[in-house]
């Protein structure tokens, strides 16, 4: 009577245990498929934080592109435009719609330095020849001046700016005069666009 007992109750104890067992596999289990199912919702979530940057990106783009034409006629507007043009001159009016169209359409342009070197050359030369050509007074004074030349580049927010009126300057100084510059330009402009499209 006694073995019989002791049987029934270790095969109690044993059954016990068995399905405790099953109740702590079938809890991990449930709990890894809990967190693999909320780990795929988390990657299956897209990130929009490049989105949402670009569209910040082509807003100021578009904001700045209106007041430099003259759009947003308030003083924040005015301010806006003669900043614009003080630093880049007459390229001023295309350089920010140009960064506009670059950041919407970045993606179809060729990915390479062969494009891209020769692109910016390009923006430079065109403000280097808005120098020579819309702000030749401006390089004449500024060349019988010893400093303060950027002041007057800016203010007068034509030609080619402070950016643009430097290295226009400087060439202006060397070659004595804008003749040399402007086909030394031209020269270097038909290579770059041949370079781009090769």
């Amino acid at each position: 009577m006694a073995t019989t007992k002791g049987r029934s109750t270790g095969s109690r104890s044993g059954s016990k245990r068995t399905a405790t067992t099953k109740r702590a596999g079938s809890q991990r289990k449930s709990g890894s498929a809990a967190k693999n199912n909320s780990g795929r919702g988390k990657q299956s979530q897209p990130d929009m934080t490049p989105e949402i940057i670009l569209f910040a990106i082509v807003l100021v783009l578009l904001v700045i592109t209106l007041c430099t034409f003259g759009v947003v006629g308030n003083e924040i507007g005015e301010r806006i435009r003669h900043f614009v043009l003080g630093l880049f001159g007459t390229v001023g009016y295309i350089l920010p719609p140009l960064l506009m169209l670059a950041v919407i359409f970045g993606g179809q342009l060729p990915n390479t330095l062969r494009f891209r070197i020769p692109a910016v050359s390009l923006i430079v030369i065109a403000g280097m020849l808005c120098a020579y050509f819309g702000g030749y007074d401006l390089l004449k004074t500024a060349a019988d001046m010893e400093e303060g030349q950027g002041k007057v580049f800016y203010e007068a927010a034509k030609g080619g700016g402070i950016f643009f009126g430097f290295p226009a300057l400087w060439l202006f100084r060397l070659l004595n005069g804008r003749v040399l510059p402007i086909l030394l330009l031209i020269l270097v402009a038909i290579f770059c666009i041949l370079t781009m499209f090769q």
